[in-house]
């Protein structure tokens, strides 16, 4: 694998990292209308029609700002699109294949940690990734993860869980659709431009 092509890949991670914490920064000041902008970015970044589909109905969902249960609707559409993301990123029958796969369930099932790893990096241990691509993941998968279960709380609402207020509302929203753009963007970095190239390589 040539030094070369591990930097360059290094390096664009790195920046796609920066971006994100970025992302998160700004999304507790998002106001309506750059939260509207915000999904359509996401929507641009979409893995395919439905997942389309699943963004554009929690953008319909975002510009129901009379609806005390927005919050509660936009998570049920971004929930689709994570558990659509990890039926076509992560398939179980491959992510049990992979060489860094150890059960954690009884039923020797992938969590929902192992199939974010898988949907990143596929079946990539984390020491290659991290030595070779002098990449950590950690973050992002920890991101994606605090964003998903926070999607649960809201796709499940309580009296107690429910948030009307507008702002509050952009807050959460906010930093889901960030969580979920870094997520699609190291998938498409990170799969399509780097992994493939590896694989072929470690082929010859």
């Amino acid at each position: 694998l040539g030094r070369r092509r591990v930097h360059v890949i290094g390096e664009a991670l790195s920046i796609n990292g920066g971006r994100t914490e970025n992302s998160l920064m700004s999304a507790i000041e998002l106001t309506q209308s750059t939260l509207m902008d915000e999904v359509v970015h996401l929507r641009a970044k979409a893995i395919d029609s439905f997942s389309t589909q699943a963004i554009h109905g929690a953008q319909r969902a975002l510009a129901d700002v009379e609806n005390p249960l927005r919050l509660n609707f936009f998570s049920t559409a971004m929930r689709i699109l994570f558990e659509h993301m990890m039926d076509t990123l992560s398939p179980v029958d491959q992510v049990t294949r992979s060489s860094w796969f150890k059960p954690e369930r009884d039923n020797g099932s992938p969590t929902r940690w192992q199939r974010i790893v898988f949907a990143i990096q596929g079946g990539l241990s984390d020491s290659f990734v991290n030595q070779e691509l002098k990449v950590d993941p950690l973050p992002l998968r920890k991101r994606l993860l605090a964003a998903v279960d926070e999607l649960s709380k809201h796709v499940h609402g309580r009296e107690n869980t429910l948030i009307v207020e507008e702002a509050a509302q952009n807050a959460t929203a906010g930093a889901t659709i960030a969580a979920m753009a870094a997520f699609l963007d190291a998938v498409h970095d990170c799969r399509a431009a780097v992994l493939s190239p590896i694989e072929d390589a470690l082929d010859d």
